[in-house]
């Protein structure tokens, strides 16, 4: 059974800090060695299977928001400066 918490890593993702691969069925999930590789395709049964801790839906929320402030910032809190100082 597939732990809800983890999406499996997909044919060429990069294999980052935190992820963990299948060793055997002894050791069962390990933490990855190979940081920095690319994951193979999971279709195939002779390849590892790797997985990544899934983001909660509140910090997916909280980054968009970050960055939609940030952008209103920049361009909109910009041309408002612009305009107070030169209109």
């Amino acid at each position: 059974m597939w732990d809800k918490r983890y999406r499996q890593l997909k044919e060429g993702e990069t294999i980052r800090k935190g992820d963990e691969v299948l060793a055997s069925s002894k050791e069962g999930w390990v933490p990855a060695r190979v940081l920095g590789g690319k994951a193979p395709n999971p279709l195939y049964t002779s390849h590892r299977l790797y997985r990544r801790k899934k983001i909660p839906l509140w910090l997916k929320v909280l980054m968009v928001a970050s960055i939609v402030i940030l952008y209103w910032f920049v361009f909109a809190g910009g041309a408002l400066l612009y305009c107070l100082n030169y209109c």
